[in-house]
């Protein structure tokens, strides 16, 4: 009966979320167990097959050093989607605790929002570029120098949140119990902010990934070695005449994958909404 239930939620779930949710998956397993079963090598070079066109032997072709571009692709999906995935859990996790920090008082609300507003006012892409021209490239300096620009917009989620919930009712009968500040903001607002918290992950790991393929192609990014999304585009440019293949696979990819992180968004926030009923 158990597993009956659960299977007719997940048929109550919205379509675009459901197929969304499927793609993404399916694009994580590919990337990090399709290479390792494969056993194939994204950094092995050939001269005798540069700029191969996509055929039966070379699925998406070949690039100028003769690699494999299906292989580069696969393995660039770990690089890109680690990036993603850790980018969106540092923003929210610093972001999360700056705004349980400024909800709770006036003065750290002050302080705090202030240097968010700074920030905000830069914009993210420039701040991104500057942090890893200044540090250097390399896989957590591009994690890092991501993450910060979209600090701010989680810490003023959570700030918000956290100033509408601790005059709800539960938070005063927590308070009226004795429970402290510690206590209240994170076992009792903490968790009820999770919901939007997560709806905001998915957006920024979204933007992540575009924003990689930004620094890469500027060369700022993850080093041409180390294969991501992003640097197998820029790494095409240069031959967008002759072998546009080697930027139009990957960046299908990347749109694709962002889109579908946006579906889920979209399907997470109508769920989270109260006005949303799955019964519809």
């Amino acid at each position: 009966m158990t597993f009956l239930y659960s299977w007719r939620q997940i048929n109550r779930l919205p379509t675009p979320l459901i197929i969304a949710l499927a793609f993404v998956i399916s694009v994580v397993l590919v990337s990090y167990v399709a290479p390792v079963l494969a056993n194939i090598n994204p950094l092995a070079m050939s001269s005798d097959i540069r700029l191969k066109p996509p055929g039966h032997e070379y699925l998406l072709g070949t690039d100028m050093f003769g690699r494999d571009i299906f292989a580069r692709v696969l393995y660039g999906g770990q690089t890109s989607l680690s990036i993603g995935l850790a980018t969106a859990a540092l923003a929210s996790l610093v972001g999360a605790i700056l705004g349980l920090v400024a909800g709770a008082g006036q003065l750290s609300d002050k302080i705090l929002m202030r240097v968010m507003d700074g920030m905000m006012a830069i914009p993210g892409i420039l701040l991104a570029i500057a942090l890893a021209t200044i540090f250097g490239g390399g896989l957590w300096t591009v994690i890092i120098a991501l993450a910060i620009p979209e600090i701010p917009s989680v810490a003023r989620l959570v700030r918000s949140l956290t100033l509408t919930l601790r005059e709800q009712l539960f938070v005063e009968a927590a308070r009226s119990y004795g429970a402290g500040p510690f206590r209240l903001l994170f076992k009792y607002i903490l968790p009820n902010s999770l919901g939007p918290i997560a709806v905001q992950a998915t957006y920024i790991c979204g933007v992540a990934i575009l924003s990689e393929a930004y620094l890469s192609f500027v060369g700022v990014g993850v080093p041409p070695e180390n294969p991501s999304w992003g640097n197998i585009v820029a790494e095409g440019r240069s031959f967008a005449l002759v072998a546009p293949y080697m930027m139009v696979y990957p960046s299908i990819v990347i749109g694709l994958v962002v889109l579908a992180l946006n579906f889920i968004g979209d399907g997470l926030r109508d769920m989270l909404d109260p006005r949303f009923s799955l019964d519809k």
